[in-house]
């Protein structure tokens, strides 16, 4: 019989809410630079945004990315993109203004016949008008995901679990983001789709412990701040051991899902980190703010009871 895995203790007694000033204050500092970095440094963004153009081609036997990579640099091409297609393909993509595609078209066959030569499968041309319809739908996704969670808490919980949980995700997606900028990962559609991913992540975490402190806070007589650290507690082994599960698979995508995949799971990562770490030392001191104040009497609405909290989703 195999042992249960616990990387932490069994019944451990931290007290989290004791350091709350502490790890609230770390929180806006990490958002404010985050911001800073953002704005100051911007992000390189992919093809997706810029424009430019994509050839696919299948290459001859012993032409490789690498020689591709030094000929295409050679022939002065910008933001260049050299990676395995599938299928023994090799896809090849480089900055361009409107006006230059044909040039940088040119500017690959060079550079494909002097690393050996290949057959050319298509062209593609990028315009960077895609880039601001891909602007546009990754903030309405944002915002449609985030108004979604928003009533899911407010139902299931109450509005102060809302707005504490939809603060912390901002917090951890802005973290992510400024994370992006300060590395200068190249933004592209497997980066915002990572984004989407790690909001998955940091929601999910919120609710598991969210929902032990709305059980806590029924129970028990014992002050707010004695119930969140017991609540946090609880779900310790809980959130360490998935968070850790995720991280160790998108750490395999990193190293083997190749260079197209590079971004997103370096996002994923960070998010991962991120969003455990916030669940634990933001969600509940938030929700101890003067601004939110939560007490258990907010548990039981003013027109039932227990009974009527018992009933809820």
């Amino acid at each position: 019989m195999f042992f249960p895995l616990r990387l932490v203790p069994h019944e451990t007694r931290i007290n989290f809410l004791g350091v709350k000033h502490v790890t609230l204050s770390v929180a806006v500092l990490m958002l404010l630079a985050s911001i800073a970095i953002i704005a100051i440094k911007g992000y390189d963004l992919a093809l997706e945004f810029t424009g430019g153009v994509a050839t696919e081609v299948r290459p001859n036997a012993g032409v490789t990315i690498d020689k591709i990579r030094e000929r295409a640099a050679e022939q002065g091409l910008q933001s260049l993109q050299v990676q395995t297609f599938g299928g023994g393909h090799i896809l090849i993509r480089a900055e361009a203004g409107q006006a230059e595609h044909a040039q940088a078209q040119q500017a690959i066959e060079r550079a494909l016949d002097q690393a050996g030569g290949g057959t050319i499968v298509r062209n593609e041309l990028i315009g960077p008008q895609m880039g601001r319809e891909l602007a546009t739908n990754g903030v309405t996704a944002l915002l449609f995901v985030l108004t979604g969670f928003l009533l899911f808490l407010t139902v299931r919980f109450e509005w102060k679990f809302a707005v504490a949980a939809s603060a912390t995700l901002m917090f951890d997606l802005s973290v992510v983001a400024g994370t992006a900028s300060l590395l200068e990962w190249s933004i592209d559609l497997t980066v915002i789709a990572g984004l989407l991913s790690v909001m998955g992540v940091s929601i999910n975490d919120k609710i598991v412990v969210f929902d032990r402190v709305r059980e806590n806070l029924r129970r028990s007589r014992d002050t707010t701040a004695n119930i969140m650290n017991s609540s946090i507690n609880q779900t310790l082994s809980r959130t360490m051991i998935t968070s850790l599960v995720v991280f160790l698979s998108v750490l395999a995508l990193f190293f083997y899902g190749g260079e197209s995949l590079r971004g997103m799971s370096s996002v994923l990562m960070t998010g991962v980190v991120v969003a455990t770490l916030s669940s634990i030392f933001v969600a509940c001191p938030l929700l101890t703010d003067r601004f939110l104040g939560l007490r258990s009497q907010d548990m039981v609405r003013k027109s039932g009871g227990a009974d009527d909290l018992d009933r809820r989703p």
